[in-house]
């Protein structure tokens, strides 16, 4: 770890609990997410925070960081996500999902072990019992699983019956934000089975 970051780690401690920590935690975190091994060096140090802020932010700088095809941080997302006591936090419920779904698409392999099972369906039960635009950010990392078949290979038969079962369940709330990302989802809700295979790899991203 460099002068320079030890000394921005430094001001980022003296933040805690603070009213200027809402104003500065984000800036301080992106200059040490701008060095080498930076990210690496957040993830380690804020992961388990139980400040929002600080989540919020490493969150943010894993989903920007996460659309690049250069680098595969799965690893570090999933280390957030492991360790995550801010889990009632929209937002950085929402940048996780957000980091999920651009690793996605940039193509990086998610076959084991470099994607680990249970970290990330206990995560997105959780997220799917969220607000509405959790829900969607949810249902939208299945959504892109689905269309790479790969429900299968990440989860086990019985995290899909439950994972179908939830998906069903919002399905009936009728409402039309989570209809429009269901949509994709159409074969896996139907196949009582197992899991069909993708419907083809044209990629959008949603956030």
């Amino acid at each position: 770890m460099t002068d320079r970051v030890e000394k921005i780690l430094e001001k980022l401690q003296k933040l805690e609990g603070s009213r200027e920590a809402d104003e500065q935690a984000l800036d301080l975190m992106e200059e040490i997410a701008s060095t080498p091994e930076g990210l690496d060096v957040l993830v380690e140090r804020y992961a388990n925070t139980s400040i929002p802020i600080f989540a919020r932010s490493l969150s943010f700088l894993l989903a920007q960081a996460a659309s690049s095809p250069a680098r595969n941080i799965a690893p570090l997302i999933f280390h957030l996500i492991e360790r995550l006591r801010c889990r009632e936090d929209e937002s950085t419920l929402l940048n996780t999902l957000t980091a999920i779904q651009r690793q996605l698409i940039a193509g990086h392999s998610w076959q084991p072990p470099a994607l680990p099972r249970p970290v990330l369906y206990p995560f997105l039960m959780h997220c799917l019992g969220q607000s509405v635009l959790v829900k969607r950010g949810a249902v939208a990392v299945l959504s892109r699983l689905h269309s790479k078949g790969l429900l299968a290979t990440v989860f086990d038969s019985t995290q899909l019956m439950s994972l179908r079962r939830e998906l069903k369940q919002i399905s009936e709330l009728k409402n039309e934000y989570l209809n429009d990302e269901l949509v994709d989802l159409a074969g896996f809700l139907e196949n009582e089975r197992g899991e069909t295979a993708g419907r083809g790899n044209g990629e959008q991203a949603n956030s």
